[in-house]
């Protein structure tokens, strides 16, 4: 099925499945619509691009609009939030020689190859190991070690991340807060469930400390505010007058913030 009657450049064998590029000046992103038994239809942004799932039960002409709408949406929120697609178009090289500075630390990049079936990583002080199968092609190990550093680095930094969380939550809210995990979100900086879980990206700890300390604040304000109404950013204003800076910061280099 073909919604735009475009040929899809990226090609699917089912055809309940569109898949196309959607270009926005310097912008572009993987669009995937699918067509399935559901109640409504939606659309996400996720890891992958943007996914629109629309009711099978809607006559073409629906699916047409109600797609047109979604993307028209999309591209409003792409505008606005460029780093919500930045990702799709950002490739961290992991060079052998070059150096990661992640959360104030710095770790040398060291590759290799061996004849093994899977692709490794380990720690060592000071370093990062990556070990390739020896036939692994270049544009291969770039996706395999971002998904691999971006693993580690939550396992590394998530110490930290807790132990600074919790003590910003004892000087300011004095809230519980249930768990706090670290997950290479593409979508968000962070989040706080209605549960009490924070989720921070470990995409953020490449960014500068006031602004790894705003987005902290920020969701350790969810536990008193769970909108973003004025109360909920006078708060924020109270306990960090300089918030709008590292907003800004994020907008502009939240981009280079990738694995």
């Amino acid at each position: 099925m073909n919604l735009f009657n475009i040929e899809p450049s990226i090609n699917s064998s089912n055809e309940n499945i569109t898949e196309f590029v959607l270009e926005m000046e310097e912008q572009k992103v993987k669009v995937t619509i699918i067509v399935e038994k559901r109640r409504g239809s939606r659309i996400s942004f996720t890891k992958k691009g943007i996914v629109v799932r629309l009711n099978h039960f809607l006559t073409h002409a629906q699916k047409q609009e109600q797609t047109k709408v979604f993307l028209d949406w999309a591209k409003e929120k792409i505008i606005k939030h460029p780093t919500l697609v930045s990702q799709y178009n950002s490739t961290r090289r992991y060079v052998d020689g070059d150096v990661l500075r992640i959360y104030g630390e710095d770790f040398l990049i060291r590759t290799t190859t061996d004849n093994s079936k899977f692709a490794t990583i380990k720690i060592r002080t000071g370093e990062l190991v990556l070990v390739f199968p020896v036939h692994t092609k270049v544009e291969r190990r770039d996706k395999v070690a971002s998904r691999l550093v971006a693993k580690i680095m939550a396992t590394y930094f998530q110490a930290k991340v807790l132990t600074r969380i919790q003590a910003l939550n004892a000087l300011y809210f004095q809230k519980k807060v249930a768990k706090v995990t670290l997950k290479n979100n593409t979508s968000n900086w962070g989040s706080c469930s209605i549960r009490n879980n924070i989720n921070i990206s470990t995409r953020l700890l490449f960014a500068p400390d006031f602004v790894i300390e705003y987005v902290f604040i920020h969701e350790l304000t969810h536990l008193v505010h769970m909108d973003h109404s004025d109360r909920f950013w006078n708060h924020v204003e109270v306990i960090m007058p300089n918030y709008e800076e590292a907003e800004k910061w994020l907008k502009v280099n939240g981009n280079s913030c990738c694995f």
